[in-house]
């Protein structure tokens, strides 16, 4: 006798009950009779039958759960209230996990003291310490001091432009105030030109003598970009007694595991070496275009617009659009900017920027 014959013999003969199954559903008794007369019908449908209906049971026992354990791989969002502290550093499970973070803090108002807990300093505090009269210092005479890890010229000869090393704010607002950062198993240094990574898993020795020398044996190193993409380039207007100078650039940022996309102006003023960051009474700008976006060999194409504006300020920026790991970003040829900038009352500039 098999298992289905013995359920088969427990049953009433009245159709009206029915038969606590199994899984714990009920079956109605004519059901299981008409199934089992079936199935005395011929020994080869008998074997084939007990296995349907052998499968519709073992299915609906999966139905009444109703629910599918995640992957041990897929990643999880998270949110502010995941990220880590270790060392002074901050540490996101996964690039998803930042993803989800920077959107957070990009809609915030301070996105300087978005993370609450103590011990930790952003590269962007720090750059926002920066005074006006260290970066004429710089610009005179071409020594950064303390803040030869903060800054950097950009260009050559008479458009040698004065810079932060990180533009993006949102990224500066992640990096801790040396530029190290970690995502799940790894931990980064973001530089000038170069971002430094080794895989640290849970070995925080390895973490303590990477924050020491970000060089250090067993490093792998790739590029980081800041750039103006020449497909893209809006020039810049430059006043008739040539020491004033405002700036449009759509710019690209580039990290191991952060690219963004980002329209920007700038007012500036010439020093002996290169030019500096200085305030204007109001920075505005209108801009529109395409950027194109490459994942994994698919290529899409999307449409921008908007603007920005700001009172007694150096510059005043708009992110276009960002990815998390090695998508590529380009902007395309139709992106134009149009910029008005009111250095006082008596001087107003109102400039129209197209790509080259």
């Amino acid at each position: 006798m098999n298992f289905f014959e013995y359920n088969f013999k427990s049953v009433s003969t009245n159709s009206k009950k029915t038969h606590p199954g199994f899984c714990g559903r009920r079956v109605s008794s004519k059901a299981v009779q008409t199934i089992f007369h079936n199935l005395n019908q011929g020994k080869s449908m008998k074997k084939l039958l007990l296995l349907l209906v052998g499968g519709v049971f073992f299915l609906s026992c999966g139905d009444k759960e109703g629910k599918i354990s995640p992957s041990p791989d897929v990643e999880r969002a998270g949110s502010i209230n995941d990220v880590e502290l270790v060392d002074g550093v901050l540490k996101f499970s996964s690039k998803t996990h930042l993803n989800s973070v920077i959107r957070e803090i990009a809609n915030q108002k301070d996105m300087v003291n978005w993370y609450t807990g103590s011990g930790f300093t952003s590269l962007l505090k720090r750059q926002n310490a920066i005074t006006t009269a260290q970066y004429d210092k710089i610009a005179e005479t071409g020594e950064f001091g303390e803040l030869s890890d903060l800054a950097i010229f950009r260009g050559s000869g008479e458009n040698k432009i004065l810079e932060k090393i990180v533009d993006d704010p949102r990224l500066a607002a992640i990096l801790n105030a040396k530029g190290y950062i970690i995502v799940s198993d790894t931990a980064y240094h973001i530089g000038a030109e170069t971002a430094s990574a080794i895989k640290i898993g849970q070995d925080y020795d390895i973490l303590k003598e990477f924050l020491a020398n970000y060089n250090m044996a067993g490093v792998k190193y790739s590029k980081v970009i800041n750039e103006q993409l020449g497909n893209a380039r809006v020039q810049d207007y430059q006043n008739t007694d040539g020491n004033r100078r405002i700036i449009g650039e759509f710019k690209r940022h580039l990290a191991p595991f952060y690219s963004s996309l980002v329209v920007k102006v700038s007012y500036k003023k010439k020093n002996l070496i290169g030019w500096s960051g200085t305030a204007a009474d109001h920075l505005s700008f209108t801009t529109s275009g395409t950027y194109e976006k490459n994942e994994a060999g698919f290529i899409s194409r999307s449409p921008f617009s908007g603007s920005r504006s700001g009172n007694n300020v150096e510059e005043i920026s708009m992110f276009v659009v960002e990815v998390y790991g090695p998508a590529g970003l380009s902007w395309l040829s139709d992106c134009r900017a149009n910029m008005y900038c009111q250095v006082t009352p008596s001087k107003l500039y109102n400039v129209d920027f197209y790509p080259e």
